[in-house]
C-alpha cells in the first residue's frame, strides 16, 4: 500500500475501534452492572467520556 493509502486505512480503523468502544460502554452503563471506573477502564474510553455518555443517556 502506498503511504496515503496506509495512513488513511490506519485513521479509518482507529475511528472504528472508537466507535466500537462507545458501543460497548453504552451497553454497560444500561446494563449496569460496572462501575464507571471499570468502564473506562475495560474500553479505554476517558473517565470524563464515560460520564458524558451516562448523562445522555439519562437524560434519553
Amino acid at each position: 500500500m502506498c503511504e496515503f493509502t496506509e495512513r488513511i486505512f490506519s485513521e479509518g480503523r482507529a475511528e472504528g475501534e472508537v466507535s466500537a468502544n462507545y458501543a460497548a460502554a453504552k451497553r454497560m452503563l444500561l446494563k449496569g452492572n460496572n462501575s464507571l471506573q471499570d468502564i473506562a477502564e475495560f474500553t479505554n474510553l476517558p473517565l470524563s467520556k464515560i460520564q458524558e455518555l451516562q448523562a445522555e443517556l439519562k437524560n434519553t
